[in-house]
Formats: structure tokens, C-alpha cells, sequence
């Protein structure tokens, strides 16, 4: 999982959005198969899931964006509690969430305590 990269123009993001569908797809399937495979609360599920918000903040859909990154905190922060140590990914995971809900024009205290209620509530079994 890298840190999100920036459309350097309004003209790329464009460009980019109409082919937003076939990557995603893929990863729906990726995400399925390490379902299958590692389980619902594997950091490469999480890794998955949040490259597919990725996708979805791209084509600026955030409000289907914004659940998956929940979930990727959720599964990142089990992680952490079951191992003691946190995942490389966490911090970034935690970066992403908060510039998808900053967008949406919370306060500083609302953005806080959303990141808190992710974190600390229990892992979706879907996605």
C-alpha cells in the first residue's frame, strides 16, 4: 500500500476516471480470492481493500470510498492489537481515511473521532 499519489492536473484525473472500472474490477476479484485464501482480517485484504478506495476517490466516489477505508483501520488495527506491533501500512491507512473524510468538510475533532471509531470497532466480515 503507498502513500495516495496526486493527479498533477484536472486534465489526468479525467483522462483517468472513464478506466476506473476495469482496475476495479480486478481488484474486486483480488479482494475475493485473499478472502478466500488469508481470511477477512488479512493485512493484504486491508492492502487490497484500500487500493480499491483508492480507485473509488479517484472517480470521485467517496461515499463508497469511505467504508472500505474503515475497513482497511479496522483490520490494520487488529493486526496491531494480535502481534504487539503495528503494520508497516497503518499510518498511511490513517492518512488516507483522514484526507477522504477532510474532503468532506469535518472538523478536526469530527475527522479525530471518526479515525478513533474505526480503528476501535470490529472488522466487517464482507466487503
Amino acid at each position: 500500500m503507498e502513500k495516495r499519489r496526486e493527479w498533477n492536473t484536472e486534465k489526468n484525473r479525467e483522462k483517468n476516471l472513464f478506466t476506473i472500472h476495469l482496475p476495479a474490477r480486478g481488484y474486486l476479484l483480488r479482494i475475493s480470492l485473499g478472502f478466500q485464501s488469508f481470511g477477512p482480517d488479512h493485512p493484504d485484504v486491508a492492502i487490497r481493500l484500500n487500493n480499491l478506495a483508492e480507485l473509488l476517490r479517484a472517480a470521485n466516489r467517496p461515499a463508497e470510498a469511505e467504508p472500505l477505508y474503515r475497513q482497511v483501520l479496522q483490520i490494520l488495527a487488529k493486526f496491531g492489537h494480535r502481534t504487539g506491533h503495528e503494520h508497516p501500512h497503518f499510518r498511511t491507512a490513517i492518512d488516507n481515511y483522514a484526507e477522504l473524510i477532510s474532503a468532506m468538510g469535518l472538523s478536526e475533532d469530527a475527522i479525530a473521532a471518526r479515525i478513533r471509531s474505526a480503528i476501535e470497532s470490529e472488522p466487517e466480515e464482507s466487503a
